[in-house]
């Protein structure tokens, strides 16, 4: 089994692009944390940089993956551009070498193939100010930085919302793919939903908006199952009510049971 770092770009103080009241850090959260749930539904280890709307360096991020050694690091985005921009990219360290730039375009190809137009693998960065993307110039592994869909294009934006589930599980396949891995059947690949019977994990904090928003779920809270009642989205951090505490917590930290 792999061991992956994926990191929802942004966040907290740091929106990320904007379109519209669309903004880039609460996208790429919630596709974060379902990338998270497919690969770890394969039995893969994942290490989230952020599982809420916070703000957190990216030498922070990058240097948790390093000490975690994980064997891929995969930063998820948003790309912004003219309102014709569109489409799917990828990119990689400047001197990357052909693994690498392999790698990153397995788990483009799988995205392209869900919907969207192929942008291609690019080394680098976009932005003449730096020479490569911190996540890929700090990080000991393999890594990519991964702009799904243009939020400045409304289409795009429209396919980002309808495929979203797809995208989470073809990036996972992908992220598979790109380590060697072979993907195993299961036979429900969809994410959480209401009605679904999940636990808690470890480590786990309590959301919503009341007062005990970020304390610390009690172990013996986390040794039982709970059904989802409900789902919403607090302060850009998708999360889901449960039956029996009563409490929201956050969908990164509950898996189905």
């Amino acid at each position: 089994m792999a061991k992956f770092c994926i990191d929802p770009g942004h966040g907290g103080s740091d929106s990320g692009g904007v379109g519209g009241k669309r903004k880039e850090k609460s996208d790429v959260l919630r596709l974060a944390i379902q990338v998270g749930q497919q690969l770890e539904k394969q039995g893969h280890t994942v290490l989230l940089t952020r599982s809420v709307d916070e703000f957190v360096k990216i030498a922070q991020r990058t240097a948790e993956a390093n000490r975690a050694k994980c064997d891929y690091f995969l930063s998820i985005h948003r790309n912004t551009g003219p309102a014709t921009a569109h489409g799917l990219e990828i990119w990689v360290h400047s001197r990357a070498t052909a693994r690498t730039v392999q790698q990153a375009k397995d788990i483009l190809d799988a995205c392209v193939k869900v919907h969207g137009t192929n942008r291609g693998v690019k080394k680098g960065a976009a932005s003449p100010d730096y020479e490569n993307y911190g996540v890929n110039s700090q990080t000991t592994m393999a890594s990519a930085l991964l702009e799904m869909l243009f939020i400045t294009n409304t289409e795009d934006n429209k396919a980002f919302d309808r495929y979203l589930d797809d995208y989470a599980l073809a990036i996972a396949k992908g992220l598979v793919k790109a380590v060697g891995g072979q993907w195993k059947p299961i036979s429900d690949d969809a994410p959480i939903r209401v009605g679904d019977t999940v636990s808690i994990r470890p480590g786990a904090v309590y959301g919503g908006l009341a007062s005990t928003r970020g304390s610390k779920v009690p172990a013996y809270v986390t040794q039982r199952h709970y059904q989802v009642k409900q789902l919403a989205t607090h302060k850009g951090t998708p999360e889901a009510l449960l039956e029996g505490i009563n409490s929201w917590v956050s969908l990164a930290f509950l898996r189905k049971v």
